[in-house]
């Protein structure tokens, strides 16, 4: 018998019928089940190549057609369940690889050897102090824009290269975040209430990607491929490009509502750990479905747009 008790069974065919996706991910990825579950995890896991193209596709479809023929597990599904089975794995193989690539990101590390990552961190320093110039590498100066000492390598430990990727991210000018993210950073530093801005922004993109390794934001993620306009189950929005969009506006909303609760609250310095948890685990897990759907809104508006003038 493949699957362990009588009811992960039910609960499988439940999930399939259902189109429940964070509930058969869950069942898909437990490590107790057995053979069916893990083979079925297996094509999941491995299928690091993004849906993108045809030829993917039914590589995808293949090797699906070829464990739906070896495994005699399927006596417990339909044939309809069959069908619905195969698209739901596609479209966890793409949640897949799109949450690894997220996850990936946070792994390079940030290095003064790496011409670009110093050249991108003086970009920062450039717009958020303009027509000034650093007296060096090395300088208290940079706690001006929110690094704790005079080194910022240090405070990137945590969230690595990609942390200083989203700080650009909100303060770049042709960012659609920019004149907001300007707002906050002079709310930074007036005394009564300021903070380390950069250091902000580090902790929110390392706070939001351990959420996403612990796996607490899969059952959000994975409501993108029931966003479609068609209404029915799909994973064409559920793409790299769409989920960096959505993680860049999580960033950016957490950062904001932080910026907002701490100038009103007046707290001392030394409570910074606990009050941006608490925005963490407060306010943006109750809103991040609320802000996935906007820019998915934003996405399918455009695309509609293209339609038309095409």
């Amino acid at each position: 018998m493949a699957f362990s008790t009588p009811q992960v069974i039910k609960n499988f065919q439940k999930a399939i019928s259902e189109d429940d996706l964070p509930e058969l991910y869950k069942i898909l990825m437990d490590e107790r089940q057995r053979l069916l579950l893990i083979n079925l995890r297996d094509i999941i896991q491995k299928n690091l190549v993004s849906i993108q193209s045809r030829d993917e596709e039914e590589k995808l479809n293949a090797k699906m057609d070829d464990f739906f023929r070896r495994g005699a597990e399927t006596k417990y599904l339909t044939q309809h369940q069959i069908e619905k089975l195969t698209l739901q794995v596609k479209v966890l193989a793409q949640f897949e690889y799109c949450k690894n690539e997220q996850i990936f990101k946070t792994f390079v590390s940030y290095t003064k050897d790496d011409n670009e990552h110093e050249s991108d961190l003086m970009n920062l320093w450039n717009i958020l102090q303009p027509g000034r110039i650093i007296k060096s590498r090395l300088s208290n100066e940079w706690q001006e824009i929110g690094f704790q000492g005079s080194d910022p390598a240090t405070d990137f430990r945590g969230a690595g290269r990609h942390g200083l990727t989203q700080l650009m991210m909100i303060c770049h000018p042709d960012s659609i975040y920019y004149e907001r993210a300007m707002a906050m950073y002079k709310d930074s530093t007036n005394m009564q209430h300021w903070y380390f801005f950069s250091v902000t922004g580090l902790n929110i993109t390392q706070k939001i990607t351990h959420l996403l390794k612990k796996n607490r934001l899969d059952a959000v993620l994975l409501q993108i491929a029931k966003s479609n306009t068609k209404g029915v189950l799909d994973y064409e929005l559920m793409t790299p490009e769409v989920v960096n969009a959505i993680f860049d506006k999580w960033y950016f909303e957490v950062f904001y509502t932080f910026n907002e609760q701490w100038k009103n609250a007046k707290c001392d310095i030394m409570e910074f750990n606990q009050f941006i948890q608490r925005i963490i685990e407060k306010d943006f897990l109750q809103n991040c479905q609320r802000w996935m759907q906007e820019v998915i809104y934003r996405i399918q508006e455009k695309q509609s747009q293209a339609r038309i003038k095409f």
